[in-house]
This record gives structure tokens, C-alpha cells and sequence, in this order.
């Protein structure tokens, strides 16, 4: 099972997560973009606009699988999507900082209630926000793949509107946590990084939104790592 390190909150909601310990989370500025930017000085903090994740600074680390695999993935999830007044966001686009490899890309998890009460009571934990493991969505069919996530998988952000409230979403991920069947779902965003033997690291991101017609973004300043074979990135070593 892959483990990881981790610092500061991933979401504002609970994160079922394994085997935790702390690293001193990195962050850049995100490129400039004429909108309102609902953290405009990169500092972690919600402001009133409406679309949220979380917050806080910080990041999580993740062991590599063995060897013999000179190419993997990771994903990185715990970003729980809500609106924190009664508008709808709809997500554009989601923007990495300029270290993060090529091919990473954001894809957004939905647990509805249906989903949780098809699934045996024990296994409904399985749907709660996942912080990270090896393998990509929807299928984690790697042969070195983590824990799994099971959901509805979405990858064009611009379909995807975010109408759960804080509230509702905190609400359905405690439920889920608890092995209850929420009332609403919630949707999550999740992050797939693509790795060589050398590791790969993704500094944050920004998403980008609109709100009737005006456009935001949020910035996200949240180190995700896999480790290298040999654990020389420093966020992994001593491991």
C-alpha cells in the first residue's frame, strides 16, 4: 500500500488517509490572469469567493512502487469542491505550476448517495476523500496501483458545475467516513501525476471559474510528490 507524508489540511473536510507524517509544503505564484482571484496573494486563506477546497499550505509525499516499474502514476485527491454562498461555480480549467510533468492533469471524483447505498456497509468508506495512492482513475488497474476510489469520474472540467454547499459536502463526507449512506454526494478534485525513476513533484495549482458570467481563481498551494527510486528529493528522504 503506498504511503506518504503530509502537512496542513488537503480539504476543509475530513480526509481518510493512511500513514501521515509532516513536510514543510512549497508553493510558487501562479501565473497572472486578468480575474478575481480568491487567494491573490498565495497565501492558503479562503476570501469570499465562493468556490473552496480547503485551505491551508502543505503537501503530501508518496512512496515510489518497486524498481522493476521505471514509469508509474500517483493521484492526489482530498480537494473536496463546494460553494460556500448559494452561487454555482463552473469550472473552466485547472492550472499547474510550471514543474509539474507534462501529462499531469485534473480529473473530478462524484460519490453520490446511490453509489454509497449500492456498496456493502463495510466497504462505503471506500467512497470517502482519497489523499493519495499509486495508480490512476477511474480503474486503478496498475499492477502497483494503491487504494482504489470509486466514483463517477469526470476529466472535462468545463461540464462540471459544483452545487454542493460547504456544509452539504462536509455532511456527506462524514457520513461516508461513518458508513452511512449521505444525503447529497460531493464532488472531489483530483490530481494525476505522471512519474519516471527520478520521481516527479506538482507545486499547486490554480483553478480557474465562472460565476454568472464573471471569472475567478483559486489558488491551491498544495505540494504533491512521489518520491524517486533512491529518495534523493528531500521531501522524501529519511525513509
Amino acid at each position: 500500500m503506498a504511503r506518504g507524508r503530509l502537512s496542513g489540511p488537503a480539504s476543509a473536510v475530513p480526509v481518510l488517509a493512511l500513514a501521515f507524517l509532516s513536510f514543510a509544503g512549497c508553493q510558487n505564484e501562479a501565473p497572472p490572469r486578468p480575474s478575481k482571484s480568491d487567494d491573490p496573494e498565495g497565501s492558503g486563506r479562503q476570501s469570499p469567493g465562493p468556490l473552496s477546497v480547503g485551505g491551508g499550505k502543505g503537501g503530501v509525499a508518496v512512496d515510489p512502487p518497486p524498481a522493476s516499474y521505471p514509469n508509474y502514476v500517483a493521484t492526489f485527491g482530498g480537494f473536496v469542491l463546494c460553494s460556500q454562498t448559494s452561487d454555482v461555480p463552473h469550472l473552466s480549467e485547472v492550472v499547474f505550476e510550471s514543474n509539474a510533468p507534462v501529462a499531469t492533469k485534473a480529473v473530478v471524483r462524484s460519490v453520490t448517495p446511490a453509489l454509497v447505498r449500492g456498496s456493502p456497509r463495510a466497504e462505503r468508506t471506500a467512497y470517502a476523500p482519497l489523499a493519495f495512492t499509486l495508480g490512476s482513475p477511474p480503474h486503478y488497474h496498475e499492477p502497483y496501483a494503491g487504494l482504489p476510489a470509486p466514483g463517477d469520474y469526470r476529466g472535462g472540467l468545463p461540464d462540471v458545475e459544483v452545487q454542493q454547499s460547504c456544509q452539504e459536502a462536509e455532511s456527506a463526507v462524514v457520513a461516508v467516513n461513518d458508513r452511512e449512506v449521505p444525503i447529497a454526494g460531493y464532488l472531489e478534485l483530483m490530481v494525476v501525476v505522471p512519474a519516471s525513476a527520478e520521481g516527479a513533484i506538482v507545486d499547486g495549482f490554480t483553478i480557474h471559474y465562472d460565476v454568472e458570467g464573471d471569472s475567478h481563481s483559486l489558488r491551491v498551494p498544495w505540494t504533491m510528490v512521489v518520491c524517486d527510486q533512491k529518495r534523493t528529493r528531500q521531501q522524501c528522504q529519511g525513509r
